[in-house]
């Protein structure tokens, strides 16, 4: 790295003792400056998230044994405690109305059960998004009704029941919470 530099200045040197066009002292600037530039850019590399740095010895046989991880796969299942039929009073854009959902076992993808607004011709399926410990996030999907709304949310556990939760694409939200029925 340095030998293309040292290369230069010798083709450069006069019998003055300066480079073309510039002085001793402006020379060692220059190259303060290029080996600062490597030191930097080396550090950055060395440094920069992601990046391993081995200082010791490499894993050892009973390292290579130890389980990559202890977490659990995530569940793609609908959580046993969800899984009935549950009603209750949900606030949304139009105040208070009924709402009641059926949950039925399943794993993400498939439709897990359905919803609806008592007092309306609007029956929702459920299908399941994802899963986590206590709770399931569904899309609503319009099964049978005239002006229903679909919208995407969470259903999950709380003290005995259920929080009902769940947003329409125009952005209202339509909450509440939920017994067993």
């Amino acid at each position: 790295m340095i030998a293309p530099i040292v290369s230069f200045i010798d083709d450069r040197l006069r019998p003055t003792g300066r480079v073309q066009g510039v002085g001793m002292s402006g020379l060692k600037g220059v190259i303060a400056v290029l080996t600062c530039a490597v030191i930097g850019t080396l550090s950055f590399f060395l440094t920069r998230p992601g990046t391993e740095v081995v200082t010791g010895p490499g894993p050892t046989a009973a390292a290579s044994t130890a389980p990559v991880s202890s977490n659990p796969a995530p569940s793609t299942r609908v959580p046993g405690e969800l899984v009935g039929s549950w009603a209750g009073t949900a606030l949304g854009p139009n105040g208070q109305q009924q709402v009641a959902l059926t949950l039925k076992d399943g794993v993400v993808g498939e439709v897990v059960g359905e919803s609806t607004v008592p007092g309306s011709d609007c029956v929702f399926e459920l299908k399941l998004d994802s899963v986590d410990r206590q709770a399931v996030f569904v899309t609503e999907r319009t099964r049978t009704g005239s002006k229903c709304t679909p919208s995407s949310g969470r259903i999950g556990l709380v003290d005995g029941g259920v929080r009902y939760s769940t947003r329409t694409p125009d952005g209202d939200t339509v909450s509440g919470r939920l017994s067993k029925a």
